[in-house]
């Protein structure tokens, strides 16, 4: 094999200490048409997170988004969002923080679930993360999203199973958190957080 050394791959590694992969489901938010199919992310948990919950600071988001123009009106950035014109933008953030804003900025409803993943699929995926993450890919709201991302990550390690081709005329997040279940990629989401968020904000 290849050895290649990368000091600055070998830090972010290091700093993110991916060990547990879950994805995070937002619930559909009206007041923004480009969210009303709901929203999908990835945490990205460290030994210490995935552990722990109260360690929930060790976790971080892979958030994929439109990086779109905000001084474009809607009508604008709609269209630009169904044909291409924008950037998909990979965000990589605090989790908490991420979280916060779903479940208190916008009110909304969110739920987690740990994908059935190896330590070693994880290290994969996130070594594909590194690679493409300042690549300029286009941005379609309905095929190439927040939600097939996700997919599309899972494929590179399971490409036999060919997740992302399942969903062929358009990826809707609530159709990805299904077919993941169907697949058996889901246990039980983890409530308990849920719970003690909603008992912070209350």
């Amino acid at each position: 094999m290849l050895q290649v050394d990368c000091p600055e791959l070998n830090e972010w590694m290091q700093r993110i200490a991916p060990e547990q992969l879950s994805i995070m489901f937002a619930q559909e938010y009206l007041d923004n048409p480009l969210s009303a199919f709901a929203h999908t992310l990835l945490r990205i948990d460290s030994k210490a997170s995935a552990a722990d919950p109260s360690q929930i600071h060790h976790a971080v988001a892979l958030n994929y988004t439109v990086g779109g123009n905000p001084k474009d009106n809607f009508v604008v950035y709609a269209i630009k969002s169904m044909t291409g014109r924008y950037d998909n933008l990979i965000e990589i953030d605090p989790y908490p923080a991420r979280l916060a804003k779903y479940l208190q900025e916008d009110e909304r409803d969110a739920w987690t679930y740990q994908l059935d993943l190896t330590p070693a699929e994880v290290q994969q995926i996130m070594l594909h993360v590194w690679e493409t993450k300042d690549l300029k890919l286009p941005y379609y709201f309905t095929t190439d999203n927040c939600a097939s991302e996700i997919l599309r990550l899972i494929d590179v390690v399971r490409p036999q199973q060919h997740l992302l081709s399942q969903l062929p005329y358009a990826v809707i997040p609530s159709d990805v958190v299904q077919l993941l279940d169907d697949e058996a990629y889901l246990p039980a989401p983890t409530i308990p957080l849920l719970i003690a968020l909603y008992a912070k904000r209350s």
